[in-house]
């Protein structure tokens, strides 16, 4: 029964419901609910967006191009994979990051040049891309900062990705994920008024436990550390359950073949099995898939933009 309520897609103000809930989750208990949404839906929601997106955005868009953004961003999985084998240095790895994150963006730039009436911006952004790439390049050791917003913003991506024609309900869909994604930016206004409430960095967990980009932030923002936190997890759980749920019904995105649903579950399984054996490492292996999804959102933001 409740897997066939879940096929049916969220029923009205469900996910207003939901958003409720896991607020008041991020606030009670930011930490353990971080550990639960990315152990349990970290993968899945990995697996369901690249899914949505080939459905979504798959023909629209010359194959070519989408066979140069996947030999680019291979160049980041298999960095990424030779971090978490300990072959390559954390550094190195950064910096491949934001080198492949502007080649992706430079093939979108050079894709807006080519379509008519668009040729002025898109010589506009090859040359910025082309720009960034080389700065990059050359400072590798500032990489620390974009990558930290961009792991933040990447949370708020589903408000770009989802078409705005797209509705649930009869409603418009990016207007409700607007209203549920002001939420975890209330809750860090909110929290960061005052700082004795004791929720937040001050519980008893070890960094690894919590998002790098929250004790980072924190680091700077002491007395928004809380705010920061919850609101951070509450961002990346609204993520989730945006990519898994609201988007393929807004969309309404036809069903994935069973097969590779239940291989899709076998390895979020395998993976969830690892996250309760070893948290620090299955994390880095997690990061491979994660980066290179976060990767190839980008460029597709960046084509809806252009129109």
């Amino acid at each position: 029964m409740a897997l066939a309520a879940l096929a049916a897609g969220p029923r009205p103000r469900e996910y207003y419901v939901v958003a409720g809930l896991l607020a008041l989750a991020a606030i009670i208990a930011p930490g353990p609910l971080y550990v639960l949404a990315l152990t349990v839906f970290g993968l899945p929601h990995v697996l369901w967006e690249l899914a949505w997106l080939r459905a979504t955005y798959g023909k629209q868009l010359p194959q070519a191009w989408w066979y140069l953004l996947l030999a680019i961003l291979t160049v980041q999985l298999i960095a990424r994979l030779g971090a978490w084998l300990g072959l390559l240095a954390s550094e190195l790895v950064a910096g491949l990051d934001l080198v492949t994150l502007a080649l992706v963006l430079v093939a979108s730039a050079a894709l807006i040049a080519t379509e008519q009436g668009c040729r002025r911006w898109g010589r506009l952004l090859l040359a910025l891309g082309l720009s960034a790439l080389l700065i990059m390049a050359v400072r590798c050791a500032t990489v620390v900062l974009p990558l930290m917003l961009l792991a933040i913003a990447h949370n708020f991506t589903p408000l770009l990705l989802v078409p705005t024609s797209a509705k649930l309900h009869g409603k418009s869909a990016r207007r409700i994920l607007l209203h549920l994604f002001a939420l975890p930016v209330l809750i860090v206004l909110g929290l960061s008024l005052d700082g004795l409430w004791g929720f937040g960095l001050n519980q008893p967990l070890g960094h690894v436990w919590l998002p790098s980009e929250a004790t980072w932030l924190g680091h700077y923002l002491p007395a928004a550390a809380a705010g920061i936190l919850s609101g951070l997890v509450l961002a990346q759980c609204l993520h989730y359950y945006s990519v898994i749920r609201l988007l393929p019904a807004a969309t309404q995105t036809p069903k994935i073949a069973l097969p590779w649903r239940l291989g899709a579950i076998a390895i979020a399984a395998l993976l969830s099995t690892y996250f309760l054996y070893d948290f620090a490492e299955a994390k880095g292996l997690y990061a491979v898939a994660a980066g290179f999804h976060a990767w190839l959102e980008w460029p597709l933001i960046l084509m809806i933009i252009s129109g």
